[in-house]
This record gives structure tokens, sequence and C-alpha cells, in this order.
């Protein structure tokens, strides 16, 4: 398991809003998910791995800047990769706390639910 904190776009956001440079940091944020993708993918031994990657943000921001209460563009930044994750299908993240049940799925443990 691997963590990789990626903060230009946070950092933007709460200091601009989300104008040009939280736009410029965000596809730069991609370009760099988009490399370690490419990075996972391109080991020799691949193809018989079972990589599951997954982006997620504390939150995300509103237009003017901050990260508001319950809006939609704030609470739904999510993103997986991986096995029976498919394209299209509805997310398996909607809320922070699925995070945590859907790693710890993915390294082989038994979700737990308090």
């Amino acid at each position: 398991m691997s963590f990789v904190y990626l903060g230009a776009v946070d950092f933007a956001g709460h200091a601009t809003g989300a104008g040009a440079a939280y736009r410029a940091a965000l596809r730069a944020a991609d370009q760099r998910v988009g490399r370690l993708v490419a990075a996972v993918r391109s080991r020799p031994s691949g193809p018989e791995e079972d990589w599951t990657i997954v982006v997620v943000t504390d939150h995300g921001h509103l237009d003017d800047g901050g990260h508001g209460g319950r809006e939609p563009e704030v609470a739904t930044a999510w993103a997986a990769a991986g096995p029976g994750i498919r394209p299209g299908d509805p997310p398996l993240i909607t809320r922070q706390e699925e995070v945590a049940p859907l790693v710890l799925t993915a390294v082989g443990c038994p979700a737990h639910r308090g």
C-alpha cells in the first residue's frame, strides 16, 4: 500500500478559488496521477498484479474558494480504478467514510463498520 499526497490543488483552491490557478493545479495533478498509473501498469509483472488506485480529497471547492458545507461540488471529489471497478458504474465512494472500507477491501482486509 502506498500513499501519495498532491496538495497543490487544495492550496490553490483556498488561495484563489476555482479560477485559473486552481485549474492549472488540477491539470498538473491529473498528469501526475496519470504518470503514476502508467508506471504501475507498465511494471513487468503488471498483468499478474491486481492494483486498486483510489484518488481522494478531503473536500472539493466552491467556485469562489473555500469548501463550504454540503454542496455536491464540495462533497463529491472521489475516483477509483482497479479490479471490479468499471468506468461509468455508480461511484463506489460518495462519502469520506467510504474511503477506508474500499481501501481495506482492496488489500484483503474485511471491512468493518462500527
